[in-house]
């Protein structure tokens, strides 16, 4: 999408693709949800345990007041808590994404430089149709009759050998368009988002969507299973019609005694049908019609090659819990606990998704590492949690963005952000957020810095009913430094509440807080933050800088600062301006043939120019054209 296309007036159509799931529990939040949800992930005990204790004391919190005067129309038991998509896949480049994925971020405005440098989108569509016959211990069943707890057959990628796995979860997924694929005996009808693992010309095997699936691909499929079956033998359980080798590949090493490959013969059009998904703990994978397919988790697991040659780990947290348990164990809630406020209470119960990141000692991660989130359904919680541990030396810079269509009833955004920085090692987390304006905003994010280490904010906030969010930097280690760089735009109806906290625990740290905010049409925005210098931290030194800009008479800008310090050699500087956009400033630009809302919108970019000359050039031009296009029609 050209940056002239961006339009944030989409909005106002009110658009969302349909509710399409596999698991969607009752509203609400209570015992039992929490422990389903749990139990549907397959979570281990420990975490199951944290979710419960959490819930706990979300439900003995009380509603802070400010809470409580900011959304007083907030009902938690109208809110579904977990919503589990139909698939999922992570992929690495934004032309791997199967077209109507990219219409869907088209409607959403993913901006340019977020699909230039993609290095994990979510992808969340595919489904099989009702009739499909999947390899079950009992024999072949309907998809449509597979419940959680059945075992079906499944592909260890790593051994490449057909094992026993039990299924998760399940169920009807919409109606969607079939197409049907004819390989040998084997008949298959599947979305077009539906993966299956394909042997391409490279040599590498990997799970490829069915809409890029063509006539002459070599997919998988089993050759013999663990336990004798003798109702699957009539289906080809057997290695006659085996697919020769791909084209440049060693074909033994892609294969077993148990796994090969066939060649598409056809796929057609038929037409649009019920559909169904099923989850399969372990390998994510099961064996329906005699292909290997892919579950609704994750598709294209796997880091960026040039991530994974630095000992750099990224993925989503679902798959962090898997695969890094010990990691994840010893760093969560550490820096952000359960108890520490009502919504990190309501995350640690109900969290699902988010970021993980591991950087390796002396790692300079050079490529900014990148997410996406959205809510995509009415009255829904979206509760990620990110995790990030940067170890001694290393660097890393992550970029997330957010946002939501419009639904007549609200939705509730309440996310996590735990970051650990090691000594000397430096974090960068930028966050750009778009969300419509019936969604509450209300984000607990924290960082610890330890010695010689460094942290920085940079917080764009655009959209939302109401936003309070307030990043905190605690630096714990000595000369540890933080900062905050933030803009916030209010418009009709909308309230950003925002600003940082700088805890200052050790000698010789410094921070720095510079808050950007504009109001018109009535809106609201206020700056609250806090600095904090120990007893016994000396050296200390902090500067705030709090700028506002009002754009009309209907419109207010609030400030809180906060002061509180122990010790008296510590150097704090703080300073405020409110300011209107002076007409002589309009004439001067007007004279010079301009319109009067291309003047205003220079002016306004030049507000906020501190904080968009720290973003990398693409995310800088986005967010200059996001700030030009709410101020459309702010003059008169």
């Amino acid at each position: 999408m050209a940056i002239n296309e961006l339009d944030l007036g989409r909005y106002k159509l009110g658009w969302s693709d349909g509710d399409e799931f596999v698991f969607r529990p009752e509203k609400g939040i209570n015992h039992d949800v929490v422990d389903q949800m749990s139990r549907y992930k397959n979570e281990p005990d420990w975490m199951r345990a944290f979710r419960l204790r959490s819930l706990r004391l979300f439900e003995r919190k009380p509603m802070a007041d400010w809470f409580a005067v900011n959304m007083p129309d907030i009902d938690f038991q109208d809110i579904y808590y977990y919503i589990k998509p139909t698939a999922g896949g992570v992929v690495d480049e934004w032309d791997e994404l199967p077209d109507r994925i990219k219409a869907t971020y088209e409607k959403l405005g993913i901006p340019e430089a977020e699909r230039k440098y993609l290095a994990g989108v979510t992808s969340q569509y595919d489904c099989l149709r009702g009739s499909t016959l999947v390899w079950t211990t009992k024999g072949m069943r309907a998809i449509k009759e597979i419940e959680a707890g059945d075992q079906v057959f499944a592909l260890d990628e790593t051994s490449k050998q057909i094992v026993v796995s039990d299924v998760v979860g399940g169920g009807y997924a919409g109606d969607k368009e079939i197409y049907e694929l004819r390989a040998g005996s084997r008949v298959i009808g599947a979305s077009g988002n539906h993966p299956f693992l394909v042997l391409q010309d490279s040599g590498v095997a990997r799970w490829v969507a069915f809409d890029d699936l063509r006539v002459g691909d070599e997919v998988a499929v089993p050759l013999s299973l663990p336990v004798e079956m003798p109702e699957l033998v009539h289906v080809g359980v057997t290695s006659g019609g085996m697919a020769a080798a791909a084209k440049g590949t060693d074909f033994t090493a892609h294969t077993s005694e148990m796994l090969g490959y066939v060649r598409i013969e056809s796929i057609e059009r038929l037409g649009v049908e019920p559909t169904y998904d099923i989850e399969v703990a372990g390998h994510h994978n099961f064996v329906a019609e005699g292909f290997v397919v892919h579950n609704s988790e994750v598709v294209y697991h796997k880091n960026r090659d040039d991530l994974a040659k630095k000992g750099i780990l990224f993925c989503d947290m679902d798959t962090a819990l898997r695969e890094y348990p010990e990691l994840v164990q010893k760093y969560l809630g550490t820096i952000i606990p359960p108890g520490d406020n009502k919504f990190a209470a309501l995350n640690s119960s109900v969290w699902s998704g988010g970021s993980f990141i591991y950087v390796p000692p002396g790692v300079n991660c050079e490529m900014p590492l990148q997410a996406y989130f959205r809510i995509n359904s009415e009255s829904a919680g979206q509760f990620e949690r990110t995790l990030i541990i940067a170890d001694e030396g290393s660097q890393v810079h992550y970029i997330e963005g957010c946002s939501a269509p419009v639904y007549t009833k609200d939705a509730l955004h309440s996310a996590v952000v735990e970051i650990v920085v090691k000594p000397s090692a430096r974090v960068t987390y930028t966050t750009i957020q778009n969300w419509s304006p019936n969604v509450y905003n209300l984000v607990t994010k924290r960082a610890r810095v330890e010695a010689e280490g460094h942290m920085e904010w940079i917080d764009g906030n655009i959209g939302s009913k109401l936003t309070m969010k307030y990043p905190s930097v605690y630096l714990v280690g000595p000369k540890a430094t933080g900062e905050v760089l933030s803009v916030a735009y209010a418009g009709p109806g909308q309230h950003q509440d925002a600003g940082a906290k700088m805890v200052h625990a050790a000698p010789e740290t410094t921070s720095k807080i510079v808050s950007k905010s504009i109001s018109k049409d009535g809106g609201i925005t206020t700056y609250r933050g806090l600095v904090r210098v120990e007893d016994g931290a000396y050296g200390c030194k902090s500067h705030v800088q709090c700028d506002a800009l009002i754009l009309d008479e209907e419109s207010t800008s609030r400030t809180f600062p906060y002061m509180e310090v122990g010790n008296e050699d510590a150097q704090i500087g703080h300073e405020a301006t409110v300011s209107k956009v002076a007409d002589e400033q309009l004439f001067y630009l007007t004279s010079r043939g301009l319109t009067q809302e291309q003047a205003m919108g220079l002016i306004v970019n030049g507000f906020i120019e501190p904080v968009t000359r720290t973003l990398p050039m693409e995310y800088a031009v986005e967010w200059s054209r996001l700030i030009e296009l709410q101020m459309e029609g702010s003059v008169g």
